[in-house]
C-alpha cells in the first residue's frame, strides 16, 4: 500500500472497505495478467451503480484507482453491487472488518489466479 501525502504509512490505522478493494485490483493491475485499460472501461461500466453508492472517484493514498477497482471488482464478482451500500455510510468510508477483508483478498487471488496473461503489455 502506498504512503500519504504527508509521506505517512499509517500501519495502525483502520482500513476501510474501498482501500481494501483499492489495494486488491492495483496488486492484480500490476502484474502482467491485465490490461489497465480495462479498469477504466470497467469505472465507465459500473459508473452509475459506483455514483450512486457515493464511492469518491479519489482515494489517498491511491490516487484515481477507486472507480476502476470497484468496477474490476463488480464485473469479477470479488463484490456484489448491493454490498457497496455500506461502502460509505453518512459521508465517511466504512472500515472492513477482518472477514471483510479476508474475503475481499480471497475473492481477488482466486480471480488473479484464473487469468491468463494479457497480450497488450
Amino acid at each position: 500500500m502506498p504512503g500519504y501525502s504527508d509521506a505517512t504509512y499509517k500501519p495502525s490505522k483502520a482500513v476501510s472497505k474501498l482501500e481494501v478493494i483499492t489495494a486488491v485490483y492495483n496488486t492484480i493491475s500490476a502484474s502482467d495478467k491485465f490490461d489497465k485499460l480495462q479498469g477504466d472501461v470497467l469505472a465507465m461500466k459500473f459508473g452509475a451503480t459506483i455514483d450512486a453508492a457515493n464511492i469518491p472517484k479519489e482515494l489517498a493514498p491511491y490516487g484515481e484507482s477507486t472507480w476502476a477497482a470497484i468496477g474490476y471488482a463488480l464485473e469479477n464478482e470479488i463484490l456484489h453491487p448491493d454490498e457497496l451500500k455500506g461502502f460509505v455510510i453518512e459521508g465517511e468510508l466504512a472500515e472492513a472488518t477482518k472477514l471483510e477483508a479476508s474475503i475481499f483478498l480471497g475473492k481477488g487471488m482466486k480471480c488473479f489466479l484464473k487469468r491468463k496473461p494479457s497480450k497488450n503489455y
